[in-house]
């Protein structure tokens, strides 16, 4: 019975992995998922990268000739 199940399970899966449009879903899946544990990080890198900015926006800086 489980052996059935997984031989079920296994043809399915290579089925699908035969087809473009499988592949298609599996990157969109993927990227979304990424963007979504991304996001939070990429948010809270910007704030130093904000700060610096600023940082080297006023900083004077010094031309040795």
């Amino acid at each position: 019975m489980f052996q059935a199940k997984l031989d079920f399970v296994m043809s399915w899966v290579k089925s699908r992995i035969a087809e473009r449009t499988s592949w298609d879903g599996a990157m969109i899946i993927g990227m979304s998922v990424l963007v979504l544990v991304a996001a939070p990080i990429i948010k809270l890198l910007a704030w130093p990268a904000l700060a610096y900015g600023i940082f080297t926006l006023l900083k004077e800086e010094k031309i040795i000739e």
